[in-house]
Order: structure tokens, then sequence, then C-alpha cells
């Protein structure tokens, strides 16, 4: 699936609509659940870093380790004061 995304990353100049319906499909779809979660927890002004946090944990996750050496704290509401716009 990383290499699915990775390819369609790679390949939006030249097919916009494609890597547009990835994006609605599916970061949204997390991005927006993410949202959720964290104005659960830490009310709606933290809401606005919801797609950035997201960015950092994916990039995470695909890494198989830390992302540039940077380990999130274990909190939610940690994690989010890491995130900076």
């Amino acid at each position: 699936m990383v290499g699915l995304h990775r390819l369609v990353i790679a390949e939006s100049l030249r097919f916009p609509e494609l890597a547009q319906k990835l994006y609605d499909n599916g970061d949204m779809w997390h991005i927006a659940r993410l949202a959720d979660h964290v104005r659960s927890e830490c009310g709606q002004e933290a809401v606005i870093r919801a797609e950035p946090l997201y960015v950092l944990l994916w990039a995470k996750t695909i890494g198989g380790g830390c992302l540039v050496c940077l380990h999130l704290p274990a909190g939610l509401r940690q994690s989010i004061t890491h995130v900076s716009l």
C-alpha cells in the first residue's frame, strides 16, 4: 500500500485527479478521524494540528522508526504540542 501511495504522489503532476481521489478517500478520511479524536482530547483549538500530526505519524510508520530522530511523546496532548505549523 505504501508503494502505491508513493507512486500516486510521484505521478500527481501528470494525474492530478488521481492524487485528489487518493487524498479525499484516504488521507482526508484519516485526518478527519484524527481531528475528531484531537478535539475530544484537547479541545477545538488543537484541531488545526490534526493534519501535520497525521503527516508525522504516517511518516514515522512508513519509516519504520523515528522521523529525523524525532520521538513523539507517549501522550496525545504532548504530541500535539510538538506539532508546529
